[in-house]
């Protein structure tokens, strides 16, 4: 969800990619979380998952991550992203995993991360406040 919603808000300012530590190469992003973003006409029905490999991680100018969990998985796996890894809200508050969850817990997560971006300005430079 994050990457269809930074791309609606930040049209082409930014490049985004997505990916996770954990991910099914190729998997198809869940029915509730395609619903979530349609509801606020954004089509993720394209998205596939791929799993974050170290050449993305060296080819990136700023990763980042939904949560302190995934922040402190992805320098464990990656300690070369050290100063590239931040939170996505600027507060430093974990956006809630929806997976597994209700369609209400996915428009939480959509309308969280959201936020996060607008707050962010489409600017992923500045530190968290919270590290």
């Amino acid at each position: 969800m994050a990457e269809a919603i930074a791309r609606e808000v930040c049209g082409g300012a930014v490049r985004f990619s997505s990916a996770g530590l954990y991910a099914v190469e190729g998997a198809r992003a869940t029915g509730h979380a395609v619903a979530a973003v349609s509801e606020i006409g954004i089509d993720a029905g394209g998205h596939r998952a791929r799993v974050l490999t170290p050449e993305m991680v060296a080819a990136a100018d700023v990763i980042l991550v939904m949560s302190a969990a995934h922040r402190d998985s992805v320098l464990a796996e990656h300690p070369e992203a050290s100063g590239k890894v931040h939170l996505l809200d600027p507060q430093g508050v974990d956006v809630a995993d929806p997976y597994g969850g209700s369609d209400q817990e996915y428009r939480a997560a959509r309308d969280h991360i959201a936020a996060a971006i607008e707050a962010r300005h489409c600017q992923w430079q500045e530190p968290d406040s919270a590290e």
